[in-house]
């Protein structure tokens, strides 16, 4: 059998070699390359030093042709996200994901996958796994839910991760007088966060334990906001939120763009942050169409709201809006013109320094562009 081992401490390096010893062919993945040392001499599997979360690191361990993968890394959540990604994306049959620590139990079984315990913890920490057993889940969920099973009809966000994003997300909402909660655990974080934000919206827990989720109300929320600093908790905790806790709407930051792949609908990610894209693309637009800028993202990015002030020359000047040829997926929202506003009608006319604001689609930009730009100068034109 073909078998992949994630995670080369002392438990993935023993489960390793004795694989390799009954005969099967073994790759072992590991971030952290010293963490190799931990295989005996004789071990003649493959090793892989690389980010497992990326595409590339799972295609050189030949994913798609392997007969089992075995996820013991330190983090649980990426654990379980690994087994989930290896069966239900790469079709392999044999997975399991070693748990470090029963708070974190119903986080990882919520993914569907079968979880290994770390024999050290299981004596001392059995009663802790029965009172987070599925019942006391289930009778949480019936209090905080009103006599008809519904949602409170209030918006409410629930933000994970209080770090700078965190932060500005939970301020933002508050100003606009949105109901919104954070979770955080660590203590620097939270010494800054009790310096910025109202005491009552913080909830100090790691949520990874989901206790401190349901502490802050998690069953009676619409939107979850994943930015910790660990895309494999972003991705689990959206997972989490939406299948085990029915929330309606899920955001997934994204720290490394090499793992955006993962914040896909199949794992429950309907919005995917990632700044590093939306700045880049941001640039992109802002080199490649003049004087016209983005105001707002709409639809996952298909539609922007743009604004253009029209130059001298324009096209557009001197005309109606009705007998120009706007492109297919362009609407024009609104004109300013000399501190006044003009809700724009058919046989509005365009003039010099007009203010407008439409939405549009890329290729409704390049139209835009095109009608309310600077004219082409002689040179440009001889040429």
């Amino acid at each position: 059998m073909r078998v992949i081992v994630v995670g080369c401490g002392q438990v993935g390096s023993s489960l390793a070699y004795r694989l390799y010893k009954m005969g099967h062919q073994v790759v072992v993945i590991d971030i952290n390359e010293k963490a190799f040392d931990y295989l005996s001499d004789d071990f003649k599997g493959r090793t892989i030093n690389g980010d497992i979360l990326t595409r590339q690191v799972l295609r050189r361990a030949e994913v798609r042709e392997a007969d089992a993968l075995f996820a013991l890394t330190g983090s649980d959540p990426l654990n379980a996200l690994l087994a989930y990604i290896a069966r239900s994306r790469y079709s392999v049959m044999n997975v399991a994901a070693r748990n470090n620590d029963p708070r974190h139990l119903a986080l990882q079984e919520s993914l569907g996958v079968p979880v290994i315990a770390t024999p050290i913890w299981m004596t001392d920490s059995l009663p802790d796994l029965l009172s987070t057993k599925a019942a006391q889940t289930a009778r949480s969920n019936l209090a905080q839910l009103d006599r008809h099973g519904n949602r409170s009809t209030t918006m409410k966000v629930l933000i994970i991760g209080g770090e700078s994003t965190g932060e500005q997300l939970a301020a933002l909402l508050l100003n606009q007088k949105i109901n919104v909660c954070l979770v955080e655990n660590r203590p620097n974080v939270l010494a800054q966060l009790h310096q910025e934000l109202p005491t009552d919206v913080i909830y100090e827990g790691n949520p990874m334990d989901l206790q401190p989720l349901e502490n802050a109300g998690i069953w009676n929320v619409n939107v979850v906001v994943a930015c910790t600093s660990s895309d494999a908790d972003n991705v689990a905790l959206c997972y989490l939120a939406k299948t085990c806790y029915q929330v309606p709407r899920t955001i997934g930051r994204i720290n490394n763009p090499r793992h955006a792949w993962l914040f896909s609908e199949e794992l429950h990610v309907d919005v995917a942050l990632n700044e590093s894209s939306i700045l880049a693309h941001l640039i992109e637009e802002e080199m490649t169409l003049g004087d016209m800028m983005t105001l707002l993202k709409l639809r996952r990015g298909k539609y922007a709201l743009v604004e253009i002030v029209i130059p001298p020359g324009a096209k557009a000047v001197g005309v109606a809006i009705k007998d120009i040829p706007f492109p297919e997926e362009c609407v024009i929202a609104t004109i300013f013109r000399k501190g006044e506003t003009i809700v724009p009608r058919g046989v509005t006319i365009f003039e010099v320094g007009d203010e407008v604001l439409a939405i549009t689609d890329s290729d409704g930009r390049e139209g835009l562009e095109e009608l309310f730009g600077e004219p082409e100068s002689a040179d440009s034109e001889g040429e």
